[in-house]
C-alpha cells in the first residue's frame, strides 16, 4: 500500500452508500416478527448511524433488545446485496482519494457485512483498513473506531492508547486478509447462528436455509479473495462497475445547502476549489490539536463527535441522514457529497 502522507476515513451508511430500502425492511421484520409496534420509516432514518442496539432502544424496544438485533440481521442478510447501492459520486470519490491518501472505512454497521457489501459494489480494493462495530467496545461518537483504524494502518499505535478500550477491539489487517468469499459467508453465519437464536420465535423461512441461499449468490459474485488495498489508480470495469450502480443522494431534511463550513464562516464549494482559498484554510491554526492531515468524512454528528475526540479533521456530506444544520454546527466542513469532499481535501493536502 502507498504511504501517502494523508489518511482518510469514511463511513459508509449515507457518504458512500444508499441501504436505506434494507435497513428499513430489517427493522420492519424485526418489529412485526418479534409482535412490537412498528416505529415509522422516518423514526428509523433518523437514528441511521448508531449501532443496531441503540436504535431499537430508542425506538421503544425496552426488553430483548438482542432478539430484535438478531431479527434484524437475518432479514438483512437476505436483502443488503440487492438493496444497497454507491450513492452518486462515490465511486469517482473513493477512486480520486485513493490517488492521494491511504483509505479506510469506519462505520458502526457489522464489518463482516461490510467487506463483502464493498466488494459487491466493486471499491474494496481502494481501502486498507475496515472497521466496524465487532471491531471495538466503543462506536462512534467514541473516538476508539478512528484510533484503532490508523493502529490497523501502522499509525499512532501510540495514540490509539488514549483510548481506555482500544486495546480490547479486534484487529482487522485488512492488507493482509486473505479470506475467501466463502469464509466471510461463514463468519457472518457464525456471528447470527442458532446458538444464539435459541430464545427466538423460528423464523419462516428455515434462517439457515435462507443464509445459505443467499449468501452462497455472494461467493458466486465474489469468487476471487476479498483483500483491501489502496491504489493510485482504478481498474476501467470499476469505474463502469461503479458508474451503473450509482443512484442520487438520500437526504431526509431535503436541505441542499452546498458548501464548507468551520464554525460561523460559511466557504462556498466552488471558492473552496481557488488556491488563495486553500492557502486561507491552511494557515489558520483550526484546532492546535487536529491532525492536520487525517480526515473523517461522515453525514452524521456522530462522525464528527468521533474526528474531534480523535483529533482529527472531520468533513460532513449533507447527501445523507443528517440534516445540513447538525452538519454545521458539527463539522469542520461541509460538502454536498462525497466527491466534493474528496476535493477538498485533496486542495488542503496539497499544502502539507
Amino acid at each position: 500500500m502507498p504511504n501517502f502522507q494523508t489518511i482518510l476515513f469514511f463511513d459508509l451508511d449515507g457518504t458512500l452508500i444508499d441501504s436505506t430500502p434494507a435497513i428499513l425492511d430489517g427493522f420492519h421484520y424485526a418489529f412485526a416478527h418479534l409482535g412490537a409496534a412498528e416505529p415509522s420509516d422516518e423514526a428509523i432514518k433518523r437514528l441511521i448511524g448508531h449501532p443496531l442496539e441503540v436504535m431499537f432502544e430508542r425506538l421503544g424496544v425496552t426488553r430483548d433488545v438482542q432478539n430484535f438485533v438478531l431479527a434484524y440481521k437475518q432479514r438483512y442478510a437476505q436483502t443488503f446485496l440487492d438493496q444497497t447501492v454507491l450513492l452518486s459520486g462515490a465511486f469517482e470519490a473513493v477512486r480520486a482519494a485513493s490517488e492521494f491518501a491511504n483509505l479506510g472505512v469506519v462505520t458502526t454497521k457489522t464489518s463482516k457485512f461490510s467487506k463483502i457489501l464493498l466488494q459487491h459494489l466493486g471499491i474494496a480494493e481502494f481501502f486498507g483498513t475496515i472497521v466496524g462495530r465487532e471491531d471495538v467496545q466503543d462506536p462512534k461518537p467514541s473516538a476508539e473506531p478512528i484510533l484503532k483504524a490508523l493502529e490497523n494502518l501502522g499509525i499512532c499505535g501510540a495514540t490509539a492508547s488514549k483510548s481506555p478500550h482500544a486495546a480490547r477491539g479486534k484487529t482487522h489487517d485488512a492488507t493482509a486478509d486473505e479470506n475467501t468469499s466463502a469464509a466471510s459467508r461463514n463468519a457472518i453465519l457464525s456471528e447470527i447462528s442458532a446458538p444464539d437464536l435459541k430464545s427466538l420465535p423460528a423464523l419462516d423461512p428455515d434462517p439457515s436455509k435462507v443464509y445459505e441461499q443467499n449468501l452462497s449468490s455472494i461467493a458466486s459474485q465474489n469468487s476471487d479473495t476479498i483483500s483491501f488495498r489502496n491504489l493510485s489508480k482504478a481498474k476501467s470495469d470499476r469505474h463502469e462497475a461503479g458508474d451503473n450502480s450509482q443512484k442520487s443522494g438520500v437526504g431526509i431534511e431535503g436541505e441542499s445547502d452546498k458548501g464548507g463550513v468551520r464554525g460561523s464562516k460559511i466557504y462556498d464549494a466552488h471558492e473552496l476549489n481557488s488556491v488563495p482559498c486553500y492557502d486561507k484554510i491552511c494557515s489558520d491554526e483550526i484546532l492546535p490539536s487536529v491532525s492536520q492531515n487525517i480526515f473523517m468524512i461522515g453525514d452524521t454528528s456522530l462522525d464528527a463527535i468521533a474526528a474531534k475526540s480523535a483529533a482529527v479533521r472531520s468533513v460532513g456530506v449533507s447527501c445523507g441522514y443528517g440534516s445540513t444544520s447538525e452538519l454545521r454546527a458539527h463539522f469542520e466542513f461541509v460538502c454536498s457529497d462525497a466527491k466534493e469532499a474528496v476535493e477538498l481535501i485533496r486542495g488542503i493536502s496539497s499544502k502539507f
